[in-house]
């Protein structure tokens, strides 16, 4: 095996984790980059999002939309995989052999955004329960075979092969020489026997919602409160206010690996623009990360 040398003045790649309830923004987030993120592949995972609905009309631009087709109201065949159509997203030559002809002419794409691995997990997992390729004959069959309907509940073997193929999908997505964000829905494990509550991202089953974050080097929370503005009274609306956290906060897990001995962006309140967050971002990461390296 050949041994890979680095160096401290390569240019970071970022890994970014971001997770939040429906609602919060996490799309508008994960889009609404700063200049040094370039152009972006943008994997449209769950359903309808390849409208771009969710992304900002100044950003538009500069995000690539593709998504996975399967057909409508037919049930899914053999053709119809979402693990090795993912692994194909995963491993495709982006910025050489396998640029789209129709991207001829327009800027090499700088960053990879899946969302949201949560609906690519559980597509996955539907795949391999009804495959049977886990104990066919033990699987509980809804609908009849053959129709649009049909599927398999998940069993045990299911939820540990989906979640092994999540994992191995992550692992091709860090060798794309681009920065990579992925969002996910959150969700909650609580220990059987016990322990303590942990929250995180979701993807296959609750298994990995403490391990999953740990794979990233920046983890973002994203929640929403109310708040209310312009006095109280009758006529009073309340306004959403979401904050993007990238310190642990009660049981949600968020964090930045950086060479600071303290984190100097813990929480930041966003914008109906969230480039406010990622220019903070760029202030106390990457410019203290290059003062660093000068030094």
């Amino acid at each position: 095996m050949a041994l890979k040398l680095g160096s401290p003045t390569t240019e970071r790649l970022e890994r970014i984790l971001i997770y939040g309830d429906p609602k919060t923004g996490k799309t508008r987030l994960a889009t609404s980059l700063t200049p040094r993120f370039g152009d972006a592949l943008y994997v449209a995972s769950d359903p309808g999002s390849d409208s771009l609905s969710s992304v900002l009309n100044a950003y538009r631009p500069r995000i690539r939309p593709v998504s996975m087709e399967f057909p409508k109201g037919k049930p899914l065949t053999a053709t119809d995989n979402p693990h090795r159509d993912s692994f194909h997203i995963a491993c495709n030559d982006w910025i050489g052999s396998g640029v789209p002809a129709e991207w001829a002419g327009k800027p090499p794409i700088k960053t990879l955004i899946w969302d949201t691995m949560t609906a690519t997990a559980q597509d996955i997992l539907a795949y391999v329960a009804t495959s049977g390729q886990f104990s066919q004959s033990a699987h509980v069959g809804l609908g009849a075979p053959g129709s649009v309907e049909h599927q398999k509940l998940p069993m045990q073997g299911d939820y540990m092969a989906a979640h092994n193929i999540i994992s191995r999908l992550v692992d091709f997505l860090f060798k794309q020489p681009l920065h990579l964000i992925v969002i996910c829905h959150a969700t909650y494990d609580e220990p059987r026997e016990g322990g303590s509550v942990e929250g995180g991202p979701a993807t296959t089953g609750k298994a990995t919602v403490r391990s999953f974050p740990g794979r990233f080097d920046t983890v973002i929370h994203l929640t929403r409160r109310a708040t209310t503005s312009g006095g109280v009274g009758p006529g009073t609306a309340p306004s959403p206010s979401v904050t993007a956290w990238t310190e642990r906060h009660g049981i949600w897990s968020a964090g930045i690996r950086s060479g600071h001995t303290t984190n100097p962006l813990p929480k930041l309140d966003l914008e109906s623009d969230p480039i406010n967050f990622w220019k903070q971002y760029d202030e106390k990461f990457l410019t203290a990360s290059k003062e660093a390296v000068g030094a």
